[in-house]
């Protein structure tokens, strides 16, 4: 055996220098499953994020629907104050069969706003130009878009009809 001091001296330093390397390995194994875990976290978060921006637009579409469909009905002008006046679910765009935004509403004249009946009354406005009611009716629209995303609008109005 040699058992020379150089000879121990060179055993110590590479046994040093492999207790060394074998750190380097353990840290920079650990490194790199710190970054692996924060891009898995940052993944999940953007795809968390994308999600809540659709169901938003989702949302936002559902209501446009909705108010498409108070206008519908006010374009329409089909009232009437002995039944609602219901109109089914109706495709936004009737040209794109792919298109899943419906709308559907009822109008519906108020029996008492404000207390006040719409029947016709001996009381009328105007009597020099003849005899005038405010009939009241009210729209309640809703709007169907993707991702299951419901909107509902409500719309009242008057109309100026006969008193008798």
């Amino acid at each position: 055996m040699n058992s020379s001091p150089h000879a121990r001296t060179i055993s110590s330093l590479s046994l040093a220098q492999a207790r060394s390397q074998g750190a380097a390995l353990v840290v920079s194994l650990s490194l790199l499953a710190i970054i692996t875990l924060l891009a898995i976290a940052g993944m999940n978060a953007a795809t968390l994020e994308l999600q809540m921006a659709g169901n938003a637009q989702a949302a936002r579409r559902a209501l446009q629907a909705a108010d498409y469909a108070i206008e519908d009905a006010l374009a329409k002008a089909n009232y009437d104050l002995t039944a609602a006046v219901i109109t089914p679910a109706t495709p936004v765009d009737p040209s794109n069969p792919n298109d899943p935004d419906s709308f559907s509403s009822v109008t519906a004249a108020d029996a008492t706003p404000g207390g006040i009946t719409n029947a016709p009354t001996e009381s009328s406005i105007g009597e020099g130009i003849g005899a005038l009611r405010a009939y009241h009716f009210n729209i309640a629209a809703t709007g169907v878009s993707s991702r299951n995303a419901v909107a509902t609008a409500t719309q009242g109005f008057y109309i100026i009809g006969p008193g008798n």
